[in-house]
């Protein structure tokens, strides 16, 4: 099951990009530039649930094409190699395969991270800010790549990497929550799929400008379709 849906609304209001939710392994055809797999409830049953549907099979094909396969927070944990809870946090299984496509491995502990961070990713310099939710530690089995990000907490004295990048730049990984909020990073992610379609670059968009935008639009409509003096009326003799 997904979790975290924000991660990827900013994406749909770029204006030349389309996202689809894909269910089936069979959806991800020639059509698609960009492979994104979420953060998820469970990452033990759906690490299974990936690999019995097909999905690294697809995977592995859709790379061959050149294509771009990021992960985030759950999904992030899957493009690694294995997925080990020797706690029985979410399975009583003390390992599953992940999909292989990142040399890393995860271990799942009793403790939750949640923090805010904020860095830079190493792969373009890009400035980012986000948050972490997750159980559990990743780990480079291999020096095949490199970190994906330099973060530090609330707390600027404590910096550290996070995430993984294959060599070949098609595949990379993050617990970080809400990446593509940035405006530079997520322009610079965009662009370099322009590029490789022969389309123009765009510059950075204010996320947060586009998303409160959006907010205006949905106050508007509630505005002109509810009676808005009622309800405060309603709420005012309920103090």
């Amino acid at each position: 099951a997904i979790s975290n849906f924000t991660d990827l609304e900013i994406l749909e209001r770029e204006p030349d990009v389309v996202v689809n939710y894909l269910s089936r392994p069979s959806q991800l055809d020639d059509g698609y530039d960009c492979l994104v797999i979420p953060g998820t409830k469970n990452v033990m049953e759906d690490a299974d649930w990936l690999r019995k549907r097909g999905w690294r099979k697809t995977i592995y094909q859709f790379l061959s094409q050149g294509r771009i396969v990021m992960g985030i927070c759950g999904g992030y944990q899957l493009l690694g190699q294995t997925i080990k809870d020797p706690y029985e946090i979410e399975s009583k299984r003390a390992e599953v395969k992940g999909l292989g496509v990142l040399p890393l491995q995860t271990v799942l502990e009793r403790e939750k991270i949640v923090r805010e961070v904020r860095g830079i990713c190493l792969a373009n310099g890009k400035h980012i800010v986000g948050y972490e939710i997750h159980m559990g530690r990743t780990r480079p089995t291999t020096n095949s790549g490199e970190p994906y990000l330099r973060i530090h907490g609330v707390n600027r004295r404590n910096w550290w990497n996070d995430g993984w990048i294959r060599e070949d730049r098609q595949v990379m990984g993050t617990y970080v929550h809400g990446i593509f909020d940035a405006p530079g990073f997520r322009a610079d992610f965009l662009n370099r799929i322009r590029v490789s379609k022969g389309l123009k670059q765009r510059p950075a968009r204010r996320g947060r400008l586009v998303r409160f935008r959006e907010y205006d639009k949905l106050a508007d409509h509630f505005e002109a379709h509810c009676d808005v003096e009622r309800i405060l009326e309603v709420m005012s003799e309920l103090k």
